[in-house]
């Protein structure tokens, strides 16, 4: 459904309330954060509980994103 959407049209939605479509950016790289999470920690609870804190991170300060970075 919102794979037609851009990550920076999303991030821009979610900048201006729309928190909930924060889990398409989440669905959209997940595979690839958890990987790579999986592979630095060598552990899958600390890579998930990593990832986890990463999500949350990022929805907090994503006003901060000044789109410069993939």
């Amino acid at each position: 459904m919102y794979e037609a959407i851009s990550d920076e049209e999303v991030i821009g939605r979610v900048a201006k309330g729309d928190s909930q479509l924060y889990e398409v950016l989440a669905v959209r790289h997940a595979k690839r954060l958890h990987g790579l999470a999986r592979s630095i920690l060598r552990n899958e609870a600390d890579a998930e509980d990593v990832v986890q804190r990463a999500h949350m991170l990022a929805l907090r300060h994503l006003d901060q994103y000044a789109g410069r970075s993939t």
